[in-house]
């Protein structure tokens, strides 16, 4: 394994916790793990007193090149300052794009078979620059940036939208929409996107949990016990080939509950083990073992392993 991009793919994971939320209820008050019919190693494996690669940036993104190495860390902006940058694996910005607090979505990668681009929104367009040197190519119709993937399988990029609250899309490289799906009220929150060959999203409302195909088929649910709204899913994969493999979800609370929930569920969907957290994890990485399967989860200079 390159433990140099093991360890970028821990430092870049930077998310940001809401605001608000009011008292936390007294289920989450406590730290502790309240089921375990599996039950995992687990043990620090990064803490850091200062960050070696602070980009300042949110929603950051590890992308390979054309040989699919990972290549290129992008972001968004962290409270307008910039908007977007791209810098390559060994900490040197390509290019930033300072929009202030016009641009303060997500970024996505998109690919239209011919050129790659940085999408961006911005007020009432969505800006595509190009890749490599960050210029404005065309605008396009504003649509909410979610994720980006290769959810086709071709080698190219397309990116998940929302279309309205709880309308849900793929759209390619030519803005053409390849899926879609409408859902209730309850499923307001933003969907997630599992790091796969092909990419699962992920979508919760309360204590459920829906998994889509890249094609936005649904193809599983789980019983996320003790979840209720407004806590929701923000990562999730498969440890393994999914849909029929161990699966990771991470729940998140109003910024003023400051809890996570970690939920580890088994191939046959069974919940095998669940824990509270401090609420400062945001993402799922998965770790190549020889026996057995493992996971981090990331922070701000610190990362969680869990090993069964």
């Amino acid at each position: 394994m390159d433990f140099r991009v093991y360890f970028w793919a821990i430092m870049v994971s930077i998310f940001f916790s809401s605001c608000g939320g009011g008292p936390t209820p007294e289920y989450l008050k406590e730290l502790r793990v309240d089921i375990s019919i599996r039950t995992p190693k687990k043990e620090i494996v990064l803490k850091k007193d200062e960050a070696i690669f602070n980009p300042k940036l949110s929603d950051v993104s590890i992308l390979n090149n054309s040989l699919g190495k990972p290549s290129y860390v992008i972001g968004s902006g962290l409270w307008g300052n910039p908007s977007a940058a791209v810098y390559d694996i060994d900490g040197t910005l390509l290019w930033k794009k300072e929009y202030g607090y016009d641009a303060m979505g997500k970024p996505a990668v998109l690919d239209d078979g011919e050129k790659r681009f940085v999408v961006l929104e911005k007020k009432k367009d969505l800006l595509f620059l190009d890749f490599e040197t960050g210029e404005i190519v065309r605008k396009g119709p504003p649509n909410r940036i979610l994720a980006s993937a290769d959810f086709t399988g071709d080698g190219h990029h397309e990116i998940l939208v929302g279309l309205a609250e709880t309308d849900f899309a793929i759209l390619d490289g030519k803005q053409q929409i390849l899926h879609k799906i409408s859902l209730s009220i309850d499923y307001w929150y933003e969907p997630v996107v599992t790091a796969s060959v092909l990419p699962f999203v992920v979508i919760s409302a309360a204590d459920v949990l829906d998994v889509y195909d890249s094609k936005l088929k649904h193809v599983k649910k789980f019983d996320a016990q003790g979840a209720v709204s407004p806590m929701h899913v923000v990562a999730a994969r498969f440890i393994g080939e999914g849909p029929d493999a161990l699966f990771i979800a991470l729940y998140h609370g109003r910024g003023g509950w400051n809890r996570n929930i970690l939920y580890v569920f088994s191939s046959t969907g069974e919940l095998v083990y669940k824990e509270i957290l401090e609420s400062r994890y945001r993402s799922i990485h998965s770790v190549p073992e020889r026996d057995g399967m493992a996971f981090t989860l990331s922070a701000r200079n610190e990362a969680l392993l869990y090993s069964f």
